[in-house]
């Protein structure tokens, strides 16, 4: 039987252990909505007569970046339907909206001067009501939000900063795995992992449950398909795009409250998936981005070239005209839909977001 409690440890190390009662890794929005969930239904559980009182729970969320939002750079437009079940008067308590979509463009583009707007909106582009935001700025307002309540039994630990390296394992007693946690990553060492003067070795973060929640094809959730085969049972394999995203700030007036355009076709060739967005925020600032399919017949299709290209085109030229460019990034996103979905819960452990 393989030995999962010793799994990749170094023996000459001594790590500390922390132990938590749930542990979400990654700071992104499904893991802060799945954490704002469990403080409901804990405190829904403990203000039901009779039941027996869950208390000295302990409940961590790590997140690799110095500060929660900080790698989360996608613009969005976000259905608003979710957002009030989880939290009825959102926008009484500071929601970080950049404005609702009031104004939509979709366009066919031929060329850098050709093509032709649609004189209607495929369903799955009405957009109208939804908000407009930053993901960054939304997950800092959660993250907020989270640490202001109070929830009687329950400690919560916000830990940005805290990078998970590797899946910790503990077998079970009929010889299977079982997730037991995750260590964070040493600092102090070398390129190829040997430690410097001043090196400080990662935590063991326990837990008897782990949600993952680390984005599309993390190494954590490689380490779980290597171990456990979640994929195994999909219909489909996972098919992933490249988004590629600038942060323009625009002339006074140059776009109206709520603009938002989607675009197809030029500058990708026929057969190539893929699109652009362009929404503007708060601020006069414009999030322009286009996203290619990672699985089409050309190995060269680059998302940050296609961006460029895009760029050219007369319509958004015209946007662009005397703006300022404040931002840029790239961003990988998993769209193979339900039939592309791994098995998402474990023994000891659940995946949630992207990596789902």
């Amino acid at each position: 039987m393989q030995d999962f409690t010793t799994q990749g440890a170094r023996p000459d190390v001594e790590r500390e252990e922390l132990e938590f009662d749930v542990l979400f890794v990654g700071g992104g929005p499904a893991n802060l909505a799945g954490l704002w969930r469990l403080l409901d239904l804990i405190e829904a559980h403990n203000a039901t007569p009779g039941a027996t009182r869950l208390e000295g729970l302990t409940i961590g969320l790590i997140e690799k970046s110095d500060e929660i939002g900080d790698h989360a750079f996608s613009g969005a437009v976000l259905d608003p339907r979710a957002l009030r079940e989880l939290c009825p008067g959102y926008a009484e308590r500071g929601f970080p909206s950049e404005g609702d979509v009031k104004e939509e463009e979709v366009w066919l583009f031929n060329g850098p001067r050709g093509g032709f707007r649609l004189p209607f909106l495929p369903p799955f582009l009405r957009n109208h009501g939804s908000h407009i935001v930053s993901l960054s700025r939304m997950v800092r307002w959660m993250a907020e939000q989270i640490e202001a309540r109070e929830v009687p039994g329950v400690d919560v630990m916000l830990l940005p900063g805290f990078a998970a390296t590797k899946v910790l394992w503990e077998a079970q007693e009929d010889g299977t795995p079982r997730v037991a946690g995750v260590q964070t990553a040493d600092k102090g060492v070398n390129a190829d992992g040997s430690p410097r003067g001043n090196f400080e070795p990662g935590n063991a973060l326990k837990a008897k449950v782990t949600v993952f929640g680390e984005g599309p094809r993390g190494h954590l959730m490689r380490e779980l398909e290597a171990e456990l085969g979640l994929q195994r049972d999909a219909v489909n394999p996972q098919v992933y795009e490249t988004g590629a995203k600038e942060v323009w700030e625009l002339p006074e007036g140059r776009l109206p409250e709520g603009f938002v355009l989607h675009s197809a076709g030029w500058p990708l060739e026929n057969g190539a998936g893929g699109g652009s967005f362009a929404y503007r925020m708060g601020g006069n600032r414009l999030a322009l981005g286009y996203v290619v399919g990672l699985d089409g017949e050309d190995p060269f299709l680059d998302a940050h070239l296609a961006l460029q290209k895009f760029k050219s085109h007369e319509r958004i030229q015209a946007m662009l005209a005397g703006a300022k460019l404040v931002q840029y990034g790239a961003k990988a996103l998993p769209i193979g839909g339900w039939y592309s979905m791994p098995r998402l819960a474990f023994a000891g452990g659940v995946v949630v977001g992207d990596a789902a």
